[in-house]
């Protein structure tokens, strides 16, 4: 307690000191400590900007032997952050003490300048997670059951934001913006989680999707008609999962929709580049990119695409550590000389989920051990949560477990993800084809040859 009382002081008289000499203070000063992890940590950029750029060190910190840490960075606009699954938003000049737990996050502890936001945000769904669906935590037994349960939960939320009373009105618009979002979000992450979690198989699937489709499809078109087009949302992840089927679904509103398109036209170029086949090819990649009207975007996209070029198809596979279900690390080195198929994927993540069944066919199919190996590699932070899924599913062999910080070189800022590497322990392909997809049987099929 008295390291964290002398840590505040010094911040607070940091920011007395600069503000008393009349300057501009856009620093933000953040302190406290971190349960259950042991390792650097980092501030991870939650706008708009993360699916444009690539992984680095920027805000990375090492905590003390006692877990305590403090850093301050220069913030010139506010914005959405994480630390561990923590969703903070921050501004210029904020000063946050916090007690985070890595696992727990609702057991986090904020105090400050900031902290009410913070605490808000606390309860955040995530997006891959499907939002109010919590995985499948909050599917009911029917789809009726499980929207209502989904809309009740919203609400609830809408009362936590309206009982926050020191926060910005920017931050009450994001928020509230960010409720509607993570309700359609819900209703089209269902058939994901009900397939999961109840077993439905291939033959009543599509009698299952039938029904879903006619009790989901207007609560669908509605709340796509409830949610605006207008680029500062694009702050919101859950607003980027969802805003490219808003489009498609709904016309309208030219002028704000067109900010909102350049964005996803910068994010579809970064996501074409990630599986470029030859570092050769630029000229196209710069006429594209002139197309991106928005001048932070089209130098962050220009950023991304030197670091992918630099390790690229081609290039020998940088080796990293895996844990396996024993806790035992293994070198992605020792499967030298096989064909390496890499399902990167977490327990949180709902398209991940669709694939193991087509992961599980392709490991019957082709699993001989001696030419081709598939390792199904999750970055879940929580462990236990790992180790219970793949229980659950009875999961075939070569189960690891990753921090993500170990896969900087390989940029990993999304999953599902496939990463496969040849004979010659040389990068195939750094962004894969995934099980499901029809294609991957017969690129196997032509590595074996």
């Amino acid at each position: 307690m008295y390291i964290k009382f002398i840590i505040l002081a010094i911040l607070n008289f940091i920011i007395v000191t600069q503000n008393s000499f009349g300057q501009i203070n856009n620093t933000v000063y953040l302190s406290g400590t971190i349960k259950n992890y042991n390792n650097q940590v980092q501030i991870e950029d939650m706008s708009e900007m993360r699916d444009l750029k690539l992984p680095d060190n920027e805000r990375t910190f090492i905590l003390d032997s006692n877990n305590h840490f403090a850093i301050s960075f220069t913030l010139n606009k506010a914005g959405y952050f994480r630390i561990g699954r923590n969703i903070l938003y921050l501004q210029p000049k904020d000063s946050l003490n916090m007690e985070i737990n890595w696992v727990w996050r609702d057991s986090s502890i904020f105090k400050g300048i900031g902290s009410e936001a913070n605490e808000y945000l606390k309860f955040t769904p995530f997006p891959k997670g499907g939002s109010f669906l919590e995985g499948d935590l909050h599917c009911e037994l029917t789809i009726d059951k499980t929207i209502n349960e989904i809309l009740r939960l919203a609400q609830n939320r809408r009362i936590e934001l309206k009982n926050c009373i020191n926060i910005n009105e920017a931050f009450r618009s994001l928020e509230t913006t960010r409720i509607e979002a993570d309700i359609l979000n819900s209703i089209i992450m269902i058939p994901t989680y009900f397939v999961y979690k109840y077993n439905i198989t291939k033959d009543s699937f599509e009698t299952f999707k039938a029904l879903y489709h006619k009790i989901a499809t207007p609560y669908i078109y509605n709340y796509s008609k409830s949610i605006n087009f207008d680029q500062k949302y694009l702050q919101l992840g859950v607003y980027r999962q969802i805003i490219s089927g808003i489009l498609t679904r709904i016309k309208g509103y030219k002028a704000k929709r067109s900010l909102v398109e350049d964005w996803l036209k910068a994010s579809d170029l970064i996501d074409n580049l990630k599986v470029i086949k030859e570092k050769a090819n630029i000229e196209q990649f710069k006429v594209n990119l002139n197309d991106i009207k928005t001048l932070r975007y089209r130098n962050a996209v220009a950023k991304s695409y030197k670091k992918l070029v630099a390790f690229t198809i081609g290039d020998i596979a940088k080796d990293f550590e895996m844990i396996d279900a024993n806790n035992n690390k293994v070198a992605l080195s020792s499967f030298k000389g096989k064909i390496i198929y890499i399902n990167l994927w977490a327990t949180w993540c709902g398209p991940c989920l669709e694939e193991m069944p087509y992961l599980d066919s392709l490991k019957k199919r082709f699993d001989d051990g001696e030419q081709i190996v598939f390792i199904s590699l999750s970055i879940d932070d929580f462990k236990q949560k790992w180790l219970d899924n793949i229980t659950h599913r009875k999961a075939l062999h070569n189960q690891f477990n990753i921090d993500r910080l170990n896969l900087e070189s390989y940029s990993v800022t999304e999953v599902p993800r496939v990463i496969i590497i040849n004979k010659s322990f040389k990068i195939e392909a750094m962004y894969g084809s995934l099980p499901s997809r029809k294609n991957t049987m017969l690129i196997l099929d032509k590595l074996l040859q």
